[in-house]
């Protein structure tokens, strides 16, 4: 069981800690590890798709529960946080115990080395085979939890958290149409919004594709920076300015946040025109006047933002775009 659970979490690890591999892998080996370089460009495009797909929503609601402020202004008392965690984790529990899941935690067992948690020293077979068993065990983890949260957070709560993320869509790079459920929509407007995005699916992956493209690009400028200055980072604002100096580096930067913003514009812009009258009234009510929720989780996004911006180089991710 602990092995089945250390499995998951680090599927979860290669999910949410991309800034974190790319400090820990050596510059020079990752430059030269097939496998490393296809595992990071394979999660940078699975968690842009599942932010496309609103599968994190209910995953980040409950995640900020953990934060009293948060918790208090959404109205949650420590019971209530305490049993929707303990049936998140049950929810986990049930997931890793799942047969079909536990096949393929075997099978990755049965390749996985401990000592090179990175598959940076596996061959292009193996690590084929390895990333294909991750992408699949950490996308049916992802929509089984956000499945199994959907049942768990009470309406009322759902609602508020929908809201908020109407609240701060601007500060999101990504938008899913599930987000426009707190306006009431009927079946026939959810219906026209899942064909905008299935129209704009080409587009995304097209883009998508780009974005993973400069990603690794400015990684590359990163290490051999980093590899430059004796391999550590002692001043990030500086190594930051360094970085921006490079005309392709900061090029490719701009080109990547530009793009991403064009693309999130062109498709919001399309949902906006499934809205009613009143629909658009409600929408501009939150994002100009937040509800409490919203408001702190706004300020702490760009409280986030702004110190990541001015302490830290550029890490690739779905707030990159």
């Amino acid at each position: 069981m602990k092995t089945k659970l250390l499995l998951v979490a680090v599927s979860c690890l290669f999910f949410f800690s991309l800034t974190g591999y790319a400090q820990m892998a050596p510059p020079a080996q990752m430059q030269q590890s097939l496998a490393g370089r296809q595992g990071l460009e394979r999660l940078l495009k699975t968690s842009n798709r599942m932010f496309w797909d609103g599968r994190f929503i209910n995953e980040m609601a409950v995640t900020a529960l953990n934060d009293p402020e948060i918790r208090s202004a959404l109205g949650v008392s420590d019971g209530q946080n305490q049993e929707i965690q303990a049936a998140r984790g049950k929810a986990m529990s049930a997931f890793a115990d799942n047969p079909e899941i536990e096949k393929l935690h075997d099978e990755i067992r049965a390749i996985y080395d401990f000592d090179d948690p990175f598959m940076l020293k596996a061959d292009e077979e193996t690590a084929k085979k390895f990333w294909d068993m991750q992408d699949k065990v950490r996308n049916q983890e992802v929509i089984y939890m956000s499945d199994a949260l959907d049942k768990i957070l009470p309406p009322e709560l759902k609602q508020k958290v929908n809201e908020s993320q109407l609240a701060i869509m601007g500060e999101m790079p990504i938008i899913a149409p599930n987000m426009f459920e707190a306006l009431n929509l009927t079946d026939a407007q959810k219906q026209q919004m899942k064909k905008i995005k299935k129209d704009f699916e080409p587009e995304f992956e097209k883009h998508l594709d780009n974005f993973v493209k400069g990603s690794m690009f400015l990684l590359d400028k990163r290490y051999a920076e980093v590899e430059k200055q004796g391999g550590s980072i002692e001043n990030h604002e500086a190594f930051q300015k360094k970085l921006m100096e490079d005309p392709a580096y900061k090029r490719v930067q701009e080109e990547i946040q530009t793009q991403g913003k064009a693309f999130s514009e062109k498709f919001k812009i399309k949902m906006f025109d499934v809205l009613t009258d009143e629909q658009w009234v409600r929408l501009q009510k939150l994002v100009d006047d937040p509800t409490e929720y919203g408001k702190i989780l706004r300020t702490k996004l760009r409280k986030e933002r702004g110190e990541r911006e001015k302490t830290e180089a550029w890490a690739p991710g779905p707030n990159s775009w």
